[in-house]
């Protein structure tokens, strides 16, 4: 008797495609797979198959219809999910089973598809940016930009451009509202000052609502910690020595993340210095002061922690003292 074979194609819904791609790609929370919504199912019936192999074969970089003409005399059902990929148009990328494995009649194939050209997507939303480079099969990567000033959401930059070809991934600069916490509102873990005095303080003839005044004696060092529990991205503010303190006053100061040196500045009168240091990851924050032999303030101006609203827990209660005289 001849075998008879019947191939048939059918496109799967959208919520077996969910399925499926989820089950063979993996992505974090800002990325996604780029994979065309294309899923289609071959299957062959025969009344008489071969016997099949004990385990998988590798078909990854041959032909589709290469890896189908394998499969199917052994009744295979095939599921194919195309992807962008720099492979040539219709070459097997991933194959589950893997090869090795033991032989499954339902086999599924991913196939790299072009991708199509990068689309201008600047000054569009996140939301609408990410549906559309998503539905023409381009893997969407969110850096987040922390600013309070413009419109929440809104995609500052792309990475390649509008009209490149053949880039499978597209990197976009989103504006994110931040969590911002003032660190004169935060209590420190450890401490060894004279004075340290949340409230306004006055360097170079500028006033900070949250500054935070630091007393040092002559030679006297300064260590305070405090404990970022890995939220915040961002630290910044203006360090300089107070209006009151002498003219020829000098006092180094470094800002330490997790045992790593950020910054490392003298100070000098009249002279502040804008502080703006990547902290994200960080679990401890420690700030160093070392005086010279004549006693001298410093402020902390404004010194404020920035971190996304989803990374940020509840930001620490303001109504305890943190002047470690009290």
């Amino acid at each position: 008797m001849k075998t008879k074979h019947r191939l048939m194609s059918l496109t799967v819904s959208f919520s077996v495609f969910l399925m499926l791609a989820t089950g063979c790609a993996s992505g974090g929370s800002t990325s996604r797979s780029p994979v065309v919504p294309e899923i289609s199912t071959t299957s062959a019936q025969s009344t008489n198959p071969p016997a099949p192999p004990s385990t998988m074969p590798d078909l990854i970089g041959i032909n589709y219809d290469s890896a189908i003409a394998q499969l199917v005399p052994y009744n295979a059902q095939i599921t194919k999910i195309t992807k962008i990929s720099p492979q040539p148009p219709g070459t097997v990328i991933a194959q589950e089973p893997a090869a090795g494995n033991p032989f499954q009649t339902g086999i599924i194939l991913t196939v790299s598809t072009s991708a199509p050209i990068v689309p201008d997507v600047v000054n569009s939303t996140f939301q609408d940016a990410d549906q559309r480079l998503k539905g023409l099969g381009f893997q969407v990567v969110e850096v987040p930009i922390l600013d309070g000033q413009r419109v929440d959401g809104l995609v500052l930059k792309q990475d390649p451009p509008a009209g490149t070809a053949n880039a499978g991934r597209v990197t976009l600069q989103v504006v994110r509202h931040p969590v911002v916490t003032y660190l004169s509102d935060m209590n420190y873990v450890s401490s060894s000052v004279y004075s340290w005095q949340p409230g306004t303080g006055k360097s170079n003839g500028v006033s900070y609502a949250h500054g935070i005044l630091v007393t040092l004696g002559g030679g006297n060092n300064l260590l305070t910690d405090f404990d970022l529990s890995r939220n915040y991205r961002v630290l910044n503010g203006t360090l300089g020595l107070s209006d009151n303190a002498p003219t020829d006053a000098a006092v180094m100061v470094e800002i330490v993340a997790d045992g790593r040196i950020l910054k490392h500045v003298t100070l000098t009168f009249g002279k502040p210095i804008s502080i703006n240091e990547d902290v994200a990851g960080v679990l401890r924050l420690g700030i160093t002061m070392t005086a010279t032999a004549k006693e001298a303030d410093v402020v902390l101006g404004d010194f404020q922690l920035l971190g996304l609203p989803s990374e940020v827990n509840p930001a620490p209660s303001a109504g305890s003292s943190t002047d470690p005289n009290n």
